[in-house]
């Protein structure tokens, strides 16, 4: 099996603003407050504002098979913050990823909070969030820690 075959999206978020495109599908990210392009560890990478309020966001979740429950599902990112206290990623309220501003890393799920190890500023670290839906497993690999829960997935109503 080739990397791609499961591949739902891939964002180089390159773009100085506005929308970031997907690069394999049709899932694009819509800016909140203020996304610039910084310099990345290779090419250019999304610039978020000292805040919580610029974020990338995903406004339906209904057409991308992400969330809990039936399926399995990865994301992963590199990231450099130079304060705490910003919000990464946001998929339709669903799943967030963020830093507090009192230093660890954040997952939102199933109504729930996360928190992994802290984040340290000023250096670029690789973030690897895995969900396992046969055990409800949730793992957050930040460089060489992971941490793990088990997660209750929201129910859904017929």
């Amino acid at each position: 099996m080739a990397i791609k075959d499961s591949l739902i999206a891939h964002w180089r978020l390159e773009e100085s603003s506005g929308t970031r495109l997907d690069s394999h599908s049709s899932f694009h990210l819509s800016e909140v407050s203020g996304v610039g392009r910084g310099t990345g560890l290779v090419g250019y990478c999304a610039s978020f504002p000292d805040s919580e309020s610029g974020y990338l966001t995903r406004s339906s979740i209904d057409d991308v098979p992400l969330g809990l429950g039936d399926s399995d599902f990865s994301i992963a990112f590199w990231a450099k913050a130079s304060t705490l206290g910003g919000l990464f990623l946001d998929w339709s309220g669903q799943i967030s990823v963020y830093t507090s501003a009192s230093g660890p890393l954040v997952v939102y799920c199933a109504d729930a909070e996360y928190e992994a190890e802290d984040f340290a500023t000023g250096t670029w670290q690789c973030v690897v969030i895995d969900y396992r839906a046969s055990d409800n497993r949730l793992r957050v690999h930040q460089g060489a820690t992971t941490n793990t829960w088990t997660v209750t997935a929201p129910t859904t109503a017929d």
